[in-house]
């Protein structure tokens, strides 16, 4: 769920992946190590950036963040972009 869905104010997590994107960043949580992070239309600057992002280790401390290339990127039929990540032990 979001936390929009929710009835909650925004994480500093979704505030600082809203400031990296320049978009409105929505959390999937999958599992406790799983995550899709989506937003509104194809565009692929946001994901370009959040992308930057992870690979420079910025959010994760002592884990990785993968990024599911392959499963990635937009879906026509619900207007968003969807990245899918995992964390994992370094």
């Amino acid at each position: 769920m979001t936390a929009q869905q929710l009835g909650r104010p925004l994480t500093s997590l979704e505030k600082t992946l809203m400031s990296v994107a320049g978009c409105y960043i929505e959390i999937t949580y999958r599992s406790t190590t799983e995550f899709t992070f989506s937003y509104e239309g194809p565009s692929r600057r946001p994901m370009v950036k959040l992308i930057k992002f992870f690979n420079e280790g910025s959010i994760c401390g002592a884990n990785k963040m993968i990024f599911d290339a392959k499963d990635s990127g937009y879906d026509k039929e619900c207007d968003l972009t969807c990245l899918y990540y995992s964390v994992q032990k370094k």
